[in-house]
């Protein structure tokens, strides 16, 4: 598996099962309901989401992930979007990147858990 961002590789931080994509469909000025109820579609192109969930991290990882997912954009390069075949290199940003503070132990070490977030394609 290939994913980066912005370089960084991230696959060590990714869940078993930790990364779903949706096709957003783009529809043009033509789109829309006529006037005998069908529906035209004018498709332009496909854009891709995606929710990347992660294991659980230090603080020190989340901080090294966050500091890669939480620019304006970020270029990501990945063979895991199942509808385009082979390595694709993409623009794309993340609106929110939740986690949980889930242990905390004497030594001061925290572990967060839950860590996840969207990449939407520009």
């Amino acid at each position: 598996m290939i994913f980066t961002i912005d370089g960084f590789d991230i696959v060590p931080f990714i869940a078993e099962n930790g990364i779903d994509w949706t096709p957003n469909g783009i529809d043009g000025p033509d789109a829309g309901r006529v006037l005998s109820a069908d529906m035209e579609r004018d498709l332009l192109c496909y854009k891709a989401e995606g929710q990347i969930s992660c294991v659980w991290m230090t603080k020190d990882q989340a901080y090294q992930l966050y500091s890669h997912i939480l620019p304006e954009f970020v270029t990501i390069v990945t063979d895991t979007i199942p509808w385009i075949y082979g390595t694709v290199t993409k623009r794309m940003y993340s609106n929110a990147a939740a986690s949980t503070l889930l242990e905390e132990y004497t030594d001061g070490t925290k572990i967060y858990g839950d860590l996840s977030f969207p990449l939407i394609e520009k």
